[in-house]
């Protein structure tokens, strides 16, 4: 099988059948299949008389070759009819072919049996002759259109040379067969049936037709000038019936009625065929033809137009409806300019069409302006010539324009590109293919100090700075020879001189072969702009009063310090150094010296360290130092020993001397961490670790660090999810040592944790002053104590007195405000001298007027002030005369080991005595044992506290122990 090039879609491929065909060929294929399905019905059936008991087979017969005869001359009629010099000959031989068909199709019905006799006697076998002479005739036609090219008969004589020739034979075959019947062979013979030379021929026939079938199924590879389809169905259909003509046994049976009605469809499918190429398919070309000239008119990207002698349109193409305001054509025709969207120049365009018909002269090429439907202002170049009919008169006017805004605007925008670049503050240059300047800007000459006379004709040489080595240049002229574009920054030299930063954009512009015609260059001077870009840089990543880098650059350079660590498989140590006492300088001496401080540090630090190693400041009196790439871990310990020793030497300040430590935490990369993050949170606890342990050392990260700090964070978690279900007040009694009467009380805090139990005051105390929940925890238990001491005041003393601890976090704290504590004393009617505030020895020391002003406001209230644990801390006497001391509570810590004779036996006695000189009662807390409480009844000591008299109880509790008190 031959395989073709599709004429369709790209790619497409077919066999045998254009892509064209294959739709109408379905229904064609469809009807072969049923007519070929009847036939063998009625084959593989008893024969059927459909004359039987009827009139005769005659009128039917002769009914169907009537129908038969018409469409053949209707084929002739259409044929010939429509013959023009582009026709195709061989329509005009298929419409000749089936005008002799139906003259001999005429002279069969006439001799068939039982029609009046046809100049001799009719019988069956006058018939047959007649019926094989027209099917070969038809046959030859069908065969000699399927086989020959289709194509234009030029000669008009042809034609009727054409016409007579077949109605010779015509005639011919019809005088032979009504006079000579005896020179042709026999046929029929009654009572026998048909011939074996009929049954050849009508097997030859059959042949035949199926050679012109597969003719025109072989015309089907490519696109026809004609209905092949109708033909190949036509030629098919009377293949089919001729197998009936085999069959029949008498003229008057099913096969012979079958094969009449089969030759009735096959003349209907050339029929139409003919009438396809000769009637329909002219008006298919004349529409195809009017819809390619709208296509072309639609398609060109001019606007064209036509009007009446009114100047109303009859016609335009797409583009030019679109500008109208319409969606098409359609709804231009017939329409005025002043239903158009340019209504407002109608009259003038009326004027302009008037003048072109009355001057019978075309106006060509002329500029004007109109507004389209979407309110857009273009410019067109309009055309308008004179429409004559054949006989020369105007009959309206055509016109073209073209819609030019864009070459206005371009030629405006090159107006203005003169002007830009005449007028630019940015440096403009023009060179030619050899690299040599044609032109510059002012804007040049007054960046550069270089005029136009100067520069044209030399090399933007003259321009260059010794800055830029020749890889540089190499790199640009290979991005402009590649690409055509080059930008970037460079540094060049003024005329006289001076260096200067530029940032330059160079454009060529080629010509239509590919070679350099010009290069463009801009540029302008960002020396100021580099100068400020390097100020802020600086600012935003190194510390402004030390010059070393902020915390920025230093986790940009820890996180690339980590990358080279991990590609030369060398360890790294990360240090985080505290400086000790800095906030005593800060506060005593002034921030002046501080900062005179915190630059004497980071010198001595950047000394202690290679030059590849990175010092930073992280903020305040915190720095940190990377120790890259360490070829030996041991001199970590050294570079640490090295600080300490630095940093502890004296630092003069002017006329002042301070002295500081520090506080170093040290982690190593890859062993403890391998993220910024975790390496700079385990530097941190190690540094608190360090401090922890007493400051000015150094302290290594360790797993357990990391888990001592977890464990703290679980219980800062675990305490701010169970505050508000601690709510446990415990009292604890003061017992009057000379008397052991209860007359005062402290109120603690206790929390059960559901895991842990019981937590340790000192545990979670200290987290609830870091997280500043102590705040609420003390007001809280102020609330609680202040509403015990009212009830047990009533009932027990008048002058009962309870203690409350209040953190130094809650005098600083913002938000805590005392003012209430006293106003909810005010509302229980509570006098403050029931009410005991206890602080510690270290905010004595603080001077701020948060604490002095709150101190002084529980005076004037009539609280009373305890100092607990004294001893312990940073006492200064002065402090207990300036802030009236009410009581001194002696620390645990030297009554634990009281003995007679003892140096805590004298220490206590030492500060009973001085506090008594100074007014202020003693508690001592911690009294566990009787020879405890004998020796500190007999120093004198005012109050004992401890587990002998009580443990910290439950108020329920603590109130029975007040029952049974002296």
């Amino acid at each position: 099988m031959s395989v073709y090039p599709a004429l369709g879609r790209r790619g497409e491929r077919n066999t045998w059948i254009y892509r064209g065909y294959r739709a109408p060929l379905k229904p064609v294929l469809a009807a072969l299949a049923c007519l070929a399905a009847l036939q063998a019905i009625s084959y593989f059936s008893s024969p059927l008389y459909v004359v039987a008991g009827i009139a005769g087979y005659a009128p039917l017969h002769t009914s169907l070759e009537a129908i038969a005869i018409l469409i053949s001359a209707l084929v002739f009629a259409v044929g010939w009819g429509v013959h023009d010099e582009d026709h195709p000959g061989n329509l005009t031989l298929l419409a000749c072919v089936f005008l002799g068909v139906a003259l001999l199709d005429y002279m069969h019905a006439l001799s068939f049996p039982g029609m009046p006799d046809f100049v001799t006697a009719n019988n069956p076998e006058k018939a047959i002759n007649f019926w094989l002479l027209s099917r070969l005739l038809a046959v030859l036609g069908l065969l000699a259109v399927a086989l020959l090219p289709w194509r234009p008969l030029r000669s008009p004589w042809l034609r009727w040379a054409i016409l007579a020739a077949v109605l010779s034979l015509a005639g011919a075959a019809g005088w032979v067969g009504v006079v000579h019947e005896d020179w042709l062979p026999r046929t029929f013979v009654p009572g026998q049936g048909l011939t074996p030379f009929k049954i050849r021929c009508e097997y030859a026939l059959v042949a035949l037709y199926a050679a012109a079938a597969l003719g025109f199924l072989r015309q089907m590879r490519k696109p026809q000038p004609y209905d092949v389809v109708s033909l190949f169905g036509a030629t098919s259909v009377m293949a089919l019936g001729e197998v009936f003509f085999i069959l029949y046994s008498d003229v008057s049976d099913l096969f012979n009625f079958l094969g009449h009605v089969y030759k009735a469809i096959a003349h209907g499918f050339i029929y139409q065929g003919v009438f396809i190429v000769g009637v329909r398919a002219p008006y298919q070309r004349l529409r195809e033809s009017r819809n390619l000239l709208q296509t072309v008119l639609d398609t060109i990207p001019l606007r064209v137009f036509w009007k009446d002698r009114e100047s109303r349109y009859l016609g335009c193409n797409a583009i030019f409806a679109r500008d109208a305001g319409a969606a098409g054509p359609s709804e231009v025709i017939g329409k005025l300019d002043r239903q158009l969207a340019w209504r407002g120049k109608a009259e003038l365009l009326r004027a302009d069409d008037r003048a072109v018909m009355e001057s019978r002269r075309p106006r060509l090429g002329y500029e004007e302006s109109l507004n389209t439907a979407e309110g857009k202002h273009v410019w067109l170049s309009t055309s308008k010539v004179p429409l004559q009919d054949l006989h020369g008169e105007i009959i309206g006017v055509l016109g073209v324009y073209d819609d030019i805004t864009e070459r206005k605007l371009a030629e405006e925008s090159t107006r203005l590109a003169a002007l830009v670049y005449q007028s630019s503050s940015e440096a403009m240059t023009v060179t030619d293919a050899d690299n040599t300047f044609i032109s510059v800007n002012p804007a040049f000459t007054a960046l550069t100090g270089y005029t136009l006379s100067e520069v044209v004709g030399r090399n933007p040489h003259i321009l260059s700075s010794g800055y830029h080595d020749q890889a540089f240049y190499d790199a640009m002229w290979h991005a402009l020879d590649t690409t055509g574009h080059w930008q970037g920054e460079i540094w060049d030299r003024r005329k006289n001189g001076e260096l200067y930063a530029k940032w330059l954009t160079v454009n060529t512009i080629y010509n239509d072969d590919g070679s350099v015609h010009r290069r463009v260059a801009l540029f302008s001077d960002i020396t100021g702009i580099k100068r400020a870009n390097e100020l802020l840089w600086r600012q935003a990543n190194f510390d402004a009063l030390t010059g070393l880098p902020n915390r920025s650059m230093f986790r940009d350079r820890l996180f690339e310090e980590i990358k080279k660590a991990r590609r030369a498989g060398l360890p790294m140590a990360l240090m985080l150094i505290d400086l000790d006492s800095f906030k005593e300088v800060n506060d005593t001496l002034g921030h002046d010296k501080g900062d005179m401080l915190l630059k004497e540090a980071s010198r001595r630090l950047s000394g202690c360290v290679r030059e590849s190693d990175l010092v930073a400041r992280l903020g305040g009196d915190e720095f940190t130092v990377i120790l890259s790439q360490l070829e030996d871990a041991a001199c970590v310990e050294r570079v640490a020993l090295d600080i300490l020793r630095q940093l502890s030497d004296p630092i003069s300040l002017g006329s002042e001397t301070a002295y500081v430590s520090a506080s170093i935490g040290i982690t190593l990369y890859p062993d403890d961490a391998t993220e910024v993050d975790t390496l700079l949170k385990n530097a941190d606890q190690a540094m608190y670790a360090a401090k922890n342990q007493g400051r000015s050392r150094y302290s290594y990260f360790s797993p357990s660090m990391q888990e001592a700090a977890q464990a703290r964070m679980r219980l800062v978690n675990d305490l701010r999810g169970a505050w508000p279900a601690i709510n446990s007040a415990c009292i604890t009694s003061i017992v009057q040592l000379a008397t052991g009467a209860i007359h005062k009380a402290e109120a603690l805090i206790r929390w059960q944790h559901p895991v842990r139990g019981l937590v340790n005051p000192a545990e979670f105390i200290p987290i609830a002053e870091d997280t500043g929940m102590i705040v609420d925890i003390g007001n809280w238990v102020f609330r609680e104590a202040a509403r015990q001491a009212a009830r047990w005041r009533a009932l027990h003393h008048a002058e009962f007195q309870i203690s409350v601890n209040k953190s130094p976090v809650q005098f600083h704290r913002v938000g805590h405000d005392y003012a209430a504590w006293l106003a909810y004393l005010q509302e229980l009617g509570l006098p403050g001298q029931n009410v005991v505030v206890e602080i510690t020895e270290g905010l004595l020391m603080d001077n701020s007027s948060a604490v002095t002003g709150q101190l002084l406001a529980f005076r004037d209230a009539g609280i009373q002030v305890a100092l607990d644990d004294f001893g312990t801390g940073y006492s200064a006497l002065s402090y207990l005369q300036k802030f009236d001391i009410d009581y001194l509570k002696i620390d645990r810590a030297f009554v634990h080991d009281l003995a007679p004779d003892s140096s805590n036996t004298a220490l206590c006695e030492a500060i009973i005595v001085m506090a008594h000189k100074l007014g202020i009662k003693v508690v001592a807390e911690g009294v566990e044992t009787e020879q405890q409480r004998s020796l500190l009844a007999a120093a004198g000591c005012d109050y004992g506290q401890g587990y002998l008299f009580s443990r910290p109880v439950p108020a329920d509790e603590f109130e029975a122990l007040l029952q049974l008190s002296p």
